[in-house]
């Protein structure tokens, strides 16, 4: 998965960038450690060698800072990582390369020697107390405790517990494990990267990787892209346990009419096949906005196209903004809801734990 450097907020790119420059000090530094002096080193070798450090190190700091908004291991790592390694590593640099210079390369061994044993405790100490801030020693779950602490407080306000979980055949978990371990009230099943021939295709990232995954793992060929979809998610509601299918045109996200139309009976047969699947599962099916307001799309998922077929069929339909910000919690909704109406769809449904009975629409 590719961060983007331009959606990044402010103090990530500073973090970016000094994680640039700790790897340009580390690569000084071992310059200075096997050199009796830099300029014995030519400079046409010097300068790229140093230019490639500096962009390995954004390299990674765009990766572990990544990751570290997903997962509590990554943010273990990336924690003591950016608050004590870097500067320790940095003055080191800075410290021995000025103990070369003035002739004392005895001095610049117990540098290196110092600096070596400082990031291995400032690692090892990081890692200790942010395992221990998440409450992985005593074996908590955080997430959970946190939800319920709110829940617990505010009485007036239903707070449930649910997860949007991805299926992988043959990687991810089943889904009772997170019912299991995390005590959800709901769980929301998406597909989002689709397998074939043990390769993934990355359908929600940049439509670049949407582009080279269509062609490197398909073979341009979208029939199958759209097969394999599709039989994955069916795959899913057969096999898996869980209230609401997410986004189930989402492999119409960057296709932009490029390689298949929404109205392509071959397309068409796949996505109602899914519709009517998850219907008799009792799985409630999810309309999302997040394509439209994130201008990433020029649709819902699924899209109006199918409204009249869920219509139909009485699928039951939740409206959802698919959001990852609290300003995004309802976005698109007012539309949603009118394009619902004029479908002749009056309901939509939530999960039976929050309620048994539909929700009626009113026009916005």
């Amino acid at each position: 998965m590719l961060y983007s450097l331009r959606n990044a907020p402010f103090m990530s790119k500073l973090c970016y960038a000094f994680c640039g420059l700790n790897v340009f000090a580390i690569a000084l530094f071992f310059v200075v450690m096997c050199c009796e002096s830099p300029k014995h080193i030519p400079s046409e070798i010097l300068l790229p060698a140093l230019c490639l450090a500096a962009v390995a190190g954004i390299a990674l700091g765009l990766y572990l800072s990544y990751r570290a908004e997903f997962s509590s291991l990554y943010a273990i790592f990336i924690s003591p990582y950016y608050v004590g390694v870097l500067p320790i590593l940095m003055g080191g640099s800075i410290a021995a390369f000025a103990f070369l210079l003035a002739g004392r390369p005895d001095v610049r061994w117990f540098a290196f020697n110092t600096n070596a044993f400082c990031m291995l405790l400032t690692i090892a100490m990081g890692m200790l107390l942010e395992a221990r801030a998440l409450g992985l020693l005593e074996g908590r779950n955080r997430w959970r405790e946190e939800i319920d602490k709110y829940k617990n407080k505010c009485l007036s306000t239903k707070i449930w517990k649910g997860l949007e979980v991805d299926y992988i055949p043959g990687i991810s978990d089943d889904f009772d494990f997170w019912f299991k371990n995390f005590n959800l009230d709901y769980l929301i099943g998406s597909v989002h990267l689709v397998e074939n021939n043990e390769q993934l295709w990355f359908i929600d990232g940049p439509a670049e990787g949407y582009d080279d995954g269509l062609k490197n793992i398909f073979g341009n060929d979208m029939h199958l892209a759209v097969k394999s979809f599709y039989n994955q998610t069916c795959e899913m509601i057969e096999s898996q346990k869980f209230d609401i299918l997410g986004h189930c045109d989402k492999v119409l996200m960057h296709n932009r009419n490029r390689f298949i139309t929404f109205d392509d009976e071959f397309y068409l047969r796949f996505l109602k096949e899914t519709l009517m699947l998850a219907k008799e599962k009792n799985v409630i099916v999810e309309i999302n906005t997040r394509g439209i307001y994130r201008k990433l799309h020029n649709d819902y998922y699924p899209g109006k196209y199918i409204f009249k077929f869920l219509k139909e069929n009485a699928i039951r339909v939740i409206m959802s903004a698919d959001g990852h910000k609290n300003d995004q919690i309802n976005l698109g909704f007012e539309q949603l809801q009118n394009d619902l109406l004029l479908s002749g769809i009056h309901e939509t449904w939530l999960p039976e734990c929050m309620c048994k009975n539909p929700i009626p629409l009113i026009q916005a």
